[in-house]
C-alpha cells in the first residue's frame, strides 16, 4: 500500500508542479476527478502499473481497499475554514511531506 500511496503522491505533485509538460495530459488528475476523488479496490493494479510498480503481486487483490485522495484547493477550489477560528487565511495548500506516507 505503501509503494501505491507514495507514487499517487508523487505523480499528483508533479502533474500539480510547472515542470509538468503544457501539451502532457494530467491522467491522474483526471482520473481521480472522474471517479470522485477515490482509486477502487479494483482499479489499484491498474494505477499501480501506469505508475510503473510491481503490479503482480499477489497481495493486491486482497490487501488494498479503496484509496481516497483528500485535496480540497482541488476538488473545491480554496482550502476549508479552520475549525476554531473560522477563517482560512492561514490554511495553506499541502507541502507533500513525506512522513504522512507510512
Amino acid at each position: 500500500m505503501r509503494q501505491v500511496l507514495r507514487a499517487v503522491q508523487v505523480r499528483i505533485k508533479y502533474e500539480e508542479s510547472d515542470a509538468f509538460p503544457a501539451l502532457g495530459t494530467k491522467r491522474m488528475l483526471e482520473y481521480l476527478k472522474s471517479h470522485n476523488w477515490c482509486i477502487s479496490r479494483c482499479d489499484v493494479p491498474m494505477i499501480a502499473k501506469k505508475l510503473k510498480l510491481d503490479h503482480n503481486i499477489p497481495l493486491f487483490k486482497y490487501y488494498y481497499t479503496k484509496l481516497v485522495v483528500w485535496m480540497p484547493h482541488l476538488q473545491f477550489g480554496h482550502m476549508p475554514c479552520c475549525i476554531n477560528c473560522k477563517d482560512n487565511n492561514k490554511v495553506g495548500v499541502p507541502g507533500y511531506p513525506s512522513h504522512h506516507v507510512w
